[in-house]
C-alpha cells in the first residue's frame, strides 16, 4: 500500500498543480489557492515516502541513497519523475 501511496501521491501532485495553472487563466482566483497549498502537503509527504523508502533499502550503497535523498528533496518534479519511472524498481527490489 505504501507503493502505491508513493506513486499516487506523486501523479495528484501534478494533477492539482495543473488544475491550478487551468483555473488562473481562467479567472477563478480564490480556489486556485487550495489547489496550490494542498498541492505543496502532498508534495511534502511525496518527499517524506521517498526518503524512506530510499533509506531502508539495501539494494544500493549509502552515497546513492545519500545522492537521491539530497536530489529529491532540492529537486523533487525533476528527481520524482525519474525515480517513478526507472529507478525505484531497482532501488526497491531488495528492501520488500
Amino acid at each position: 500500500m505504501k507503493k502505491d501511496a508513493l506513486v499516487i501521491s506523486f501523479f495528484t501532485i501534478w494533477v492539482l498543480l495543473i488544475s491550478s495553472f487551468v483555473l488562473k487563466y481562467l479567472g477563478e482566483v480564490n480556489f486556485r489557492y487550495e489547489l496550490t497549498l494542498l498541492s505543496f502537503f502532498i508534495s511534502i509527504l511525496f518527499i517524506y515516502l521517498v526518503i524512506k523508502e530510499v533509506s531502508k533499502s539495501t539494494s544500493i550503497e549509502r552515497h546513492e541513497k545519500r545522492m537521491w535523498i539530497i536530489g529529491i528533496i532540492f529537486m523533487s518534479s525533476l528527481l520524482g519523475w525519474i525515480y517513478i519511472f526507472s529507478a525505484r524498481k531497482r532501488i526497491v527490489q531488495a528492501s520488500t
